[in-house]
C-alpha cells in the first residue's frame, strides 16, 4: 500500500488567515538585491554638504563591491536623536514595506539614530517587513543578529557619543552667551554683526519695521491687526513665514530688543511615548547678559507695551470669566422643535462706547443659537437672547423650589413620582426582617446539632446529613437577603439624595434672585436635566428628580 503523505498542522488553527512570517535571512547570499542608502547630517550649513557627498560616495562604492544594487539615496537633515521627525527615513521604511527595496545601508549606526530605543525600534520595524539594516563602520548586519545583543552595544556607544558631543557643544554655547554672543538665528530686527563675530546688530531693513510695530501697538492697534498689516505689505517673519497674532506677542515680549542676551532657559526632554517635550530650566541655570547688543526699544516704551498687554489680558480674562458664567444653560439647552443641542455665541458690538472714565470699551452680546444641524428644524438658524431665556428658566425654578419648601409636600411630591417609594417596598422591608429571624434560627439549629453530636446523642452520619441541610437552607436565605439588601440600599440612597436636595432648596429659596452665577450654576446642575426652548421663548424643563 502506498504511503499517504499528511501535512502536520494544528487542526484548531485556520492557516489561511495567518500571514506568513517575513524573513530577511534568505537574502544573505543573494546578489543584485535592491537596497537603499541612508545619509544624515545635523544641519544645512555649507560645511555639511561635503559630508553628504562623501557619505553618498562611500555607500555607492560599498554597494558595488559587495554586489548590492543601490536603488535610492535617502537624505535627512535632522538631529540624530529622534527618528520620528525624519521624513526621508520614514519614506525609506515605507519603501521596504512596499517591497521596493529589501534593506538599508548606512555608514555608521549613529547615522540612523543616536538613541538606543529608536535604533531597536527601527531594526524591529524593518524585520517585520522582511527588511534588514547594515552599518559599514561597525560591520553590523541585522540578518545575523537574532538576539540584538550587538545592536544594543553599538547603539549605546552612539548614544553615549551623542551625549558627550552635546554636552561639549552646550558648554561652548553657554560661554558664547555669557560673552553676549548669539547661538541661534537673530530675532526679527537684528542681524549678526560683520565686525564683531557672534554679536547682534540692528538690521537696516527689519529694524525700522520692528520700531513701526511698537509704534502701532502703543497707538492702540491690536496684535492681530498689526499681523495683517505686515502680511499685506509682504513682510516675512525672521524664518520667512507669515505673521500671526502669536508671533507679534512673542516679538513684544522678547527682552532681546532691550539689549539683553537670554540663553539656556529651556531644554528638550524625551517622554515615555518617545516624543519631544520642551520644559523650562530652573532660573539659576539661565544665562542673562545686559547690554549685549544695541537696543531697539527704550525702557520707557517697553514698560508702556507691557502695561498695555497686562491691561488687555485682565480685560480678556474678565470677559472670558463672564463668557463662561453667562452661558448657564450650556449642555442643558435643547431646541424644542428639533431637540438638538443649542449653543451660546458671543457677538461683538460694531461700535465702541465710552465708559464712565472716558475710555472706549467694546461691548459684547450673548445669544443662544440653534443651527438646525440635524436637519429636523423648521428654520436654518434660530437665535434667542440669553438674558431673557435665563430669566424665564429661573422663574420656573423659583416656582418649583417654593412648592417644595414644605417638608411634608416634599415627601408627598417625591413619593407620587418615584416608583421606588411605592407601598410595595414595605413588604420587602418586612420580608428582610423575617429573613434575618430565620437566619438566626438556622444558626441556632446548627449549633444544637453540634452539641448533640458532641454529647453522642446522634451518630456522625445523622449529624452530617442534618448540618448539610441546614447550611444549604442558610445559603439560600443569605442569597435572598443579599438581593433584598441591594434593592433597599438603592432606595435608601435615593431617599437621602432627595432629602439633601430638599435641604438645599430650602436654603436657596429665600435668596434665589440674589444668588451668584456660581450658585445658580450649581442649582441648575442639581435640579435640571434638560431645558427645551420653543419659539416665543416658551420654556419646558425636564427636572432631574422626576421620572
Amino acid at each position: 500500500m502506498d504511503k499517504q503523505k499528511f501535512e502536520l498542522v494544528d487542526p484548531k488553527r485556520n492557516y489561511k488567515n495567518i500571514e506568513e512570517m517575513p524573513h530577511s535571512k534568505d537574502t544573505l547570499n543573494q546578489k543584485g538585491i535592491a537596497i537603499g542608502g541612508y545619509v544624515r547630517v545635523s544641519t544645512q550649513k555649507e560645511g555639511q554638504k561635503s559630508s553628504v557627498e562623501n557619505q553618498q560616495k562611500y555607500l555607492t562604492e560599498w554597494a558595488d563591491v559587495h554586489g548590492y544594487r543601490l536603488l535610492k539615496m535617502y537624505i535627512d537633515t535632522k538631529s540624530g536623536e529622534y527618528i520620528s521627525y525624519r521624513n526621508e527615513l520614514q519614506e525609506m521604511i515605507q519603501d521596504i514595506r512596499a517591497g521596493k527595496i529589501r534593506g538599508i545601508v548606512t555608514k555608521e549606526i549613529a547615522r540612523s539614530s543616536r538613541d538606543v530605543m529608536d535604533i531597536l525600534e527601527l531594526k524591529r520595524t524593518l524585520s517585520d517587513y522582511g527588511g534588514f539594516m547594515i552599518s559599514i563602520r561597525e560591520n553590523y548586519d541585522s540578518r545575523t543578529d537574532d538576539d540584538e545583543f550587538l545592536l544594543v552595544i553599538h547603539a549605546a556607544m552612539a548614544q553615549k557619543e551623542r551625549k558627550t558631543t552635546s554636552s561639549r557643544i552646550k558648554v561652548t554655547q553657554i560661554l558664547k552667551a555669557k560673552e553676549g554672543k548669539g547661538n541661534i538665528k537673530p530675532p526679527f530686527g537684528y542681524r549678526y554683526s560683520e565686525t564683531e563675530k557672534g554679536k547682534y546688530e540692528p538690521d537696516p531693513v527689519t529694524g525700522p519695521i520692528y520700531k513701526e510695530i511698537i509704534s502701532q501697538f502703543l497707538s492702540g492697534q491690536g496684535r492681530d491687526k498689526i499681523a495683517r498689516w505686515l502680511n499685506s505689505k509682504g513682510i516675512k517673519t525672521s524664518r520667512g513665514g507669515i505673521w500671526r497674532e502669536s508671533a507679534i506677542k512673542v516679538l513684544l515680549e522678547n527682552p532681546a530688543y532691550l539689549g539683553f542676551m537670554v540663553y539656556n532657559t529651556t531644554t528638550l526632554l524625551r517622554t515615555a511615548t518617545g516624543q519631544r517635550k520642551r520644559v523650562r530650566r530652573p532660573m539659576e541655570e539661565w544665562v542673562i547678559v545686559e547690554d549685549a547688543h544695541p537696543a531697539l526699544i527704550t525702557q520707557e516704551e517697553w514698560d508702556k507695551v507691557h502695561e498695555i498687554m497686562l491691561s488687555r489680558r485682565k480685560i480678556d480674562n474678565r470677559r472670558r470669566i463672564s463668557f463662561e458664567r453667562k452661558y448657564l444653560l450650556s449642555t442643558l439647552l435643547r431646541c424644542g422643535i428639533c431637540k438638538g443641542n443649542m449653543y451660546g455665541v458671543e457677538n461683538r458690538s460694531k461700535h465702541k462706547r465710552k465708559s464712565k472714565n472716558g475710555e472706549e470699551v467694546t461691548y459684547y452680546y450673548y445669544r443662544y443659537v440653534c443651527q438646525g444641524r440635524n436637519g429636523r428644524c423648521d428654520a436654518k438658524v434660530k437665535v434667542y437672547e440669553m438674558e431673557r431665556v435665563d430669566k424665564e428658566v429661573f422663574k420656573q425654578i423659583k416656582a418649583k423650589v417654593i412648592m417644595l419648601t414644605n417638608p411634608s409636600e416634599v415627601v408627598q411630591y417625591v413619593q407620587s413620582r418615584k416608583d421606588i417609594f411605592t407601598d410595595g417596598l414595605e413588604k420587602e422591608r418586612r420580608k428582610r426582617e423575617e429573613l434575618q429571624v430565620r437566619i438566626n434560627k438556622n444558626e441556632k439549629a446548627i449549633k444544637r446539632q453540634q452539641e448533640a453530636y458532641e454529647a453522642e446523642v446522634i451518630e456522625l452520619e445523622e449529624y452530617r446529613i442534618r448540618v448539610t441541610e441546614l447550611r444549604k437552607e442558610k445559603d439560600d436565605l443569605l442569597l435572598t437577603l443579599d438581593t433584598l439588601n441591594r434593592k433597599l440600599a438603592e432606595v435608601d440612597s435615593a431617599h437621602e439624595t432627595i432629602l439633601k436636595l430638599a435641604e438645599l432648596m430650602v436654603a436657596y429659596v429665600s435668596t434665589l434672585d440674589d444668588l451668584s452665577q456660581e450658585r445658580k450654576h450649581e442649582l441648575l446642575r442639581l435640579m435640571v436635566q434638560e431645558v427645551y426652548l420653543y419659539p416665543d421663548y416658551k420654556i419646558e424643563i425636564k427636572w432631574s428628580f422626576e421620572p
